[in-house]
């Protein structure tokens, strides 16, 4: 233990000192800042006030007073305040609190707690809670949680859960909207928070076409944080049906090592309607991995099934991916699955072996793969798609530099057997294939500009008889006219003769295909126009010249069009604006404008008001939609946005996420 003041008083006897004027105490990570100090060196128990500052690692919390113990970690501060950092914010939550306590750096619980992301001194939004519990990097816990907004409480919640590293929907109002599948409909989610190892959501829900919907959302973690997942229950009164519908979610995850660890998931769902029997379908999968320095073995498997029928398949996957030797590794790979239904049962195993060799210069590699029926009758399922290698050996070697050149040389190759599968034609294919690829690239100076080419060949001769040539380049000359202003062309060609008796290695057909474009750059203007030429067809494609302008700070212009030799036409024209006028003030507009139905849409114009450096209020017209919206968000979490629209169905809602939801 440091510690720096302006006086020290200490009594030998009971071992307590007494610091006062600018006191800093440093202890490991934890540092006390204070106008006046007390420490008991025997207990490691601090009481500090005026001014008061603790920091532990990266956390810092100020108050009025407070007591810590640098053994335990545990600290209680009087008129605390502190902010937290979260992936999900746009800066920091202000926390204050009349009292906190807890160890800083795990949790800590807070009484008379008030948050906000707006000015802590002078806050349009925030929360106020009679208990607030701080999970660091997790989540924040508040019971009997009061919004407020302008100096007015809105509403009160018996309890609310804020994520601050995932994205888990966490809503302070009913979402009330329309769906052509739900009609009208109220849903509602309201948080509940038992201890640090078992919360969850409510779920109450009034669907006009579909009926009501009660559930439970609650998620879980072991003792020691090896385990932890996630269970829905939810019913359903299907008034479509007169009947109940039941669904069921489990998530889980458990490090049962630490190298090994085990995922489970199953999704079950149960339909009992008035006058028809009752169906269900379940779909459950398992992730095993185990992993060490030198390998890594996984088994994934999946059983989905459906009362219907009934009918069920099974699927697992083994992996296991093993180096060999510091040039030399390997995966086995094996394959199981099982289909059943009334037309019987079909069992599959598919093993594939790859082995890899590297080395400077030179890598091989080895791939054996096969199927085999189980079985042993004829199924439905077995007449599909099947590709065996039996086996195939590809090697490639590293570019190297041809000569004193700037042309860079890469070869490959391969040789194996194929065995292919087909259903249009049915049939069976089996051949042996080599193949050889040389591919040559490299930079040419030519009139002042850089012309980059690559050029390749791919020959492949097959134990039918049948024999193939792939070969193709392109070119791309760049050139700068001005330094403001660049030109670019290119070429891209590629052919084929003869063919090949496989459907997997088919390649693609003859084409010649041009391009080019003139480019012109300043800091606050940047413009292109580019031309493309079809050579086979002898027809050029689309003119399309594009603009996009800073004219001043926090302006963007940008403007596009598209032109057709081929129609005689002005096809398309986009332009879009971003204009901050002001720290409160922000327009955004797009329009097009369409050469085929020849109209002028405004797609979107969007007027935004910054109120307090903290709430957002915009007014939105959409004009493909033909709705309009006014939406309202905080500054900090800019993707929780609550909506109320007019458009063709009348009135529109989205529910505003605060802390979680999609961007």
């Amino acid at each position: 233990m440091r510690i720096r003041a302006d006086t020290f008083r200490y009594d030998r006897r009971t071992r307590v000192l007494v610091a006062t004027g600018n006191v800093v105490l440093t202890f490991e990570e934890v540092t006390i800042h204070a106008d006046a100090l007390v420490a008991n060196l025997e207990t490691g128990e601090v009481t500090a006030e005026g001014h008061a500052r603790l920091r532990v690692g990266p956390q810092e919390v100020s108050a009025e007073l407070l007591t810590y113990n640098l053994r335990s970690r545990v600290g209680v501060l009087q008129q605390a305040r502190t902010e937290v950092r979260s992936p999900l914010v746009l800066g920091p939550v202000h926390l204050r609190a009349q009292r906190l306590e807890g160890v800083l750096e795990r949790t800590v619980s807070i009484r008379e707690g008030f948050v906000t992301t707006c000015d802590p001194d002078d806050p349009l939004v925030y929360l106020t809670a009679d208990e607030i519990a701080v999970f660091l990097n997790d989540k924040v816990v508040g019971r009997r949680v009061s919004l407020w907004i302008g100096g007015r409480r809105i509403l009160t919640l018996p309890s609310f859960i804020i994520f601050l590293r995932e994205r888990r929907e966490s809503r302070l109002f009913p979402v009330v909207g329309y769906s052509p599948t739900e009609g009208w409909f109220v849903k509602t989610r309201y948080s509940y928070f038992l201890n640090d190892q078992h919360w969850g959501f409510l779920l109450a829900d009034y669907m006009e076409r579909l009926g009501a919907g009660l559930g439970v959302d609650h998620f879980y973690r072991l003792a020691g944080e090896r385990g932890q997942g996630n269970a829905l229950l939810y019913r359903l009164a299907n008034r479509q049906f007169e009947g109940t519908d039941w669904r069921a979610i489990l998530t889980h995850r458990q490090e049962l090592s630490p190298a090994l660890h085990l995922g489970l998931f199953a999704d079950y769902s149960l339909r009992a309607p008035a006058a028809a029997p009752t169906t269900s379908d379940l779909y459950a999968a398992t992730d095993l991995s185990y992993r060490t320095a030198r390998s890594s073995t996984f088994l994934f498997s999946t059983l989905s099934g459906t009362s219907f029928g009934p009918t069920y398949s099974f699927t697992s996957h083994l992996v296991h991916s093993q180096t060999l030797s510091p040039g030399l590794s390997g995966d086995a790979i094996v394959r199981f699955s099982r289909t059943a239904g009334p037309s019987g049962i079909d069992d599959e195993l598919t093993p594939r072996l790859v082995l890899r060799h590297f080395r400077p210069g030179f890598s091989t590699t080895l791939v054996a793969e096969t199927s085999w029926d189980l079985d042993g009758e004829a199924f439905p399922g077995d007449q599909r798609y099947m590709l065996e290698r039996l086996p195939e050996l590809t090697f490639a070697l590293s570019p190297f530099r041809l000569g004193g050149s700037p042309f860079v040389l890469q070869v490959e190759g391969g040789l194996g057997r194929f065995r292919e599968h087909t259903v249009t034609p049915l049939g069976v294919t089996d051949a042996s294939r080599a193949d050889a690829l040389l591919t040559v690239s490299g930079p040419v100076t030519l009139a002042g500009g850089t012309l980059q080419l690559s050029a390749f060949g791919r020959g492949s001769w097959y134990t039918t008889g049948e024999g193939r040539l792939f070969t193709g380049g392109r070119a791309d000359y760049v050139r700068p006219l001005t330094p403001l202003l660049e030109f670019r062309t290119a070429y891209t060609t590629q052919a084929v003769t003869g063919g090949s008796p496989f459907l997997f290695d088919q390649i693609a057909g003859t084409f010649g295909f041009a391009e080019a474009s003139l480019t012109y750059r300043t800091p606050g203007l940047f413009a292109r126009a580019s031309l493309t030429y079809d050579a086979l067809a002898q027809r050029f494609g689309s003119l399309v010249a594009q603009a996009v302008a800073i004219p001043r700070p926090g302006w963007t212009v940008a403007l596009a069009a598209s032109y057709s030799p081929a129609f005689g036409r002005l096809d398309r024209v986009e332009a879009s604006l971003d204009l901050r006028l002001s720290p409160e003030w922000h327009v955004r507009y797009l329009g097009f404008y369409d050469g085929f139905t020849k109209q002028v849409l405004h797609d979107r114009l969007s007027v935004t008001r910054v109120f307090c450096d903290c709430l957002a209020v915009g007014l939105t017209y959409l004009g493909a939609r033909q709705e309009i919206w006014l939406e309202a968000w905080l500054t900090a979490i800019p993707w929780g946005r609550g909506r109320i629209g007019l458009g063709q169905t009348g009135l529109l809602f989205e529910q505003p996420f605060p802390f979680t939801g999609a961007p």
